[in-house]
């Protein structure tokens, strides 16, 4: 059995997307006046330095090489071709970067409304409604307005691309196999842009068991029932094998610190509270609490499947590589923030599946309203912050090039 593919009226789905997408691109207008802050200058130096043809060295070497004294672990080929290009434009302006990943996030916002609409069976009012708080919630600020963030909205970008063609194509029957064919070209750049996007077997598997309900027994017996899956676990494994040959390590294994496993408790927990909450402070046990709260509330009235796996499951499927990342920030959460936005969509939904009255219907429109109001508060906030970070690096810039400028020829500065 496989889902109906539903036919969507063309008004309506344009309308739907134009406001996710002013709603992502408003609020960060006010990023085309940073500056270059942190890694970004390194980032855009060098990559803006390479000659067209480089891209395919990129594939079996360090994307930024020595830039920071030591190379990272890290093959990202499509977002160092993405700084390339952007640096054509002229490497020493910010404005062009800042564009382009305003226009991912606009994207990747769409994507979301498609995925809401298609994959998980939401009405174009909770789609919608899940799509703008996924845009708009403040836990990705750092992965469009800084611009080394693209690091982790790119990579998403392709991920949700890939997990969209394929859901399109079990919604024909797997008839389709361009659809097919084009998810797994996506996930192939998916991996060659960050190495987290591994999941993406163990995503594609879950979604067909939990959403698509293909007949338990007899179909997953028939050793056929796992060619789809062959793919991405073979790219999977190249792609580790790759890494494990250029750098020693499948995943950065020997660079975490001891306890690092363990800690991951604590850590998912700040994770949680980041992308519900907006912030840290406040405290796990709150973001905890909302989260359950909404999973309980969805499965307990509307006792669908879907919800549990775009919700706690989507997001502990994101969040588990986070573990090798060594340290905490806000954009490796950027993939997982969708889970948050679906599942106040699946809330939402309550509402709009049922024969609800006008009224009620327009009292949950004012609910979800205020939703993305209070998350527009911090999502300022962290914009300002990053503002902040920007000015003083532009005066430090400027400062620095003006004693180099006026120093005496041979001088060290």
């Amino acid at each position: 059995m496989t889902p109906r593919a539903r036919q969507l009226r063309p008004g309506l789905s344009t309308l739907a997307i134009l406001v996710v997408c002013f709603a992502a691109v408003l609020p960060y207008l006010v990023t085309l006046r940073d500056y270059f802050v942190a890694d970004d200058f390194g980032v855009v130096q060098i990559l803006s330095q390479k000659p067209a043809w480089y891209f395919p060295r990129w594939f079996i070497g360090s994307w930024m090489e020595n830039v920071f004294g030591v190379p990272p672990q890290e093959i990202r080929p499509f977002p160092a071709v993405s700084f390339q290009l952007t640096a054509l434009a002229g490497s020493a302006s910010p404005t062009v970067h800042h564009v382009i990943n305003i226009l991912i996030h606009a994207v990747n916002g769409v994507l979301v409304l498609a995925i809401a609409r298609q994959a998980a069976g939401l009405s174009m009012p909770a789609a919608t409604t899940a799509a703008v708080l996924f845009v708009v919630l403040p836990v990705q600020v750092e992965s469009v307005a800084w611009i080394t963030g693209r690091v982790d909205s790119l990579p998403a970008l392709f991920y949700l691309a890939s997990f969209l063609a394929y859901a399109r194509w079990r919604a024909t029957g797997s008839h389709e196999r361009s659809r097919y064919l084009l998810s797994v070209f996506l996930f192939f750049a998916a991996l060659f842009s960050k190495e987290s996007t591994i999941t993406m077997a163990a995503t594609l598997l879950l979604y067909d068991v939990l959403v698509v309900a293909r007949p338990a027994q007899k179909s997953w017996m028939n050793v056929r029932s796992y060619f789809p899956y062959v793919p991405y676990v073979l790219l999977t494994a190249m792609f580790l094998l790759l890494r494990y040959v250029l750098f020693g390590d499948l995943v950065r294994e020997s660079q975490l610190p001891s306890g690092a496993f363990a800690a991951f408790g604590d850590r998912i927990g700040r994770h949680v509270e980041r992308i519900v909450l907006g912030s840290v402070g406040t405290g796990p046990p709150m973001a905890w609490t909302l989260l359950l709260v909404a999973t309980g509330l969805v499965l307990g009235i509307w006792r669908k499947l879907a919800a549990l796996y775009f919700g706690p499951i989507w997001m502990l499927i994101a969040l588990i590589p986070t573990i090798a990342a060594g340290y905490e920030s806000p954009r490796h959460l950027y993939l997982g923030a969708v889970a948050w936005a679906m599942l106040l969509g699946f809330a939402f939904q309550l509402v709009w599946a049922r024969e609800a009255s006008p009224r009620l219907r327009m009292a949950a429109t004012v609910v979800a309203g205020a939703v993305v109001v209070c998350y527009l508060a911090p999502l300022r906030a962290a914009l300002d912050n990053l503002y902040g970070a920007a000015t003083i690096s532009k005066v430090a810039a400027a400062d620095l090039q003006r004693e180099a400028l006026s120093a005496a020829a041979g001088t060290l500065v």
